[in-house]
């Protein structure tokens, strides 16, 4: 309010944010005392031209903290490990030697069988979370945090973790094959660890 109590000298900048309800009238007065307007947004600047202010407006926004970053992305994978490798756990470790930065990731693998491949992951700085024997409550709390279901085996019958993701709302990204087909309008389909990686890297964005 220092607009009001005194008569500034030299060219005056005004930074707005926003306008709080019954302080229309002062608002006007502050900023007609003003050579430029800062705004916070682009919205501040459409609210103080709805109230008739006509002074140059312009938007710098705030910056973002150093180091602040978007949360990860939670892929979940649900599927016990075969001793032939059908479920083909190591093609996680094909996308983070492959090159990809999967620091927007968190992987939230459930099943047993995983412990080498998880073990691998981390040595590499991959986010993951193991989870072996859970109740199915749990099972449920895991989807609602899931951005995304993985399917990562070569060839499934099923399975049934795909109908689970769609029945909870969660996206699918599956090779074509089980459950899988019968879905082209709900899932991404992915047929090598190059197309794989586009599929999450579109997730990230």
């Amino acid at each position: 309010h220092w607009l009001f109590d005194n008569d500034p000298q030299g060219r005056c900048i005004m930074y707005f944010t926003h306008i709080n309800p019954g302080q229309e009238e002062s608002t006007i007065c502050a900023a007609s005392k003003c050579d430029h307007v800062i705004c916070l947004s682009q919205d501040g600047v459409n609210q103080l031209r709805d109230l008739g202010v006509t002074v140059p407006l312009s938007v710098i926004p705030s910056p973002i903290q150093v180091g602040f970053s978007p949360r990860k992305r939670n892929v979940l994978i649900v599927g016990t490990e075969q001793p032939n490798g059908r479920k083909h756990s190591w093609g996680l470790l094909d996308l983070a030697w492959s090159g990809m930065n999967l620091d927007p990731f968190n992987f939230i693998i459930v099943g047993e069988g995983w412990n080498e491949v998880v073990a691998k992951l981390r040595n590499l700085g991959v986010s993951v979370e193991h989870h072996q024997d859970i109740l199915t409550s749990e099972l449920i709390s895991l989807y609602r945090r899931a951005d995304v279901l993985l399917v990562t085996g070569f060839r499934e019958g099923g399975p049934i973790p795909v109908l689970e993701a769609l029945a909870s709302g969660v996206p699918v990204i599956s090779p074509r094959y089980g459950y899988a087909a019968e879905f082209p309008d709900d899932i991404t389909y992915y047929t090598s660890t190059e197309s794989l990686a586009s599929a999450l890297a579109a997730l990230a964005k």
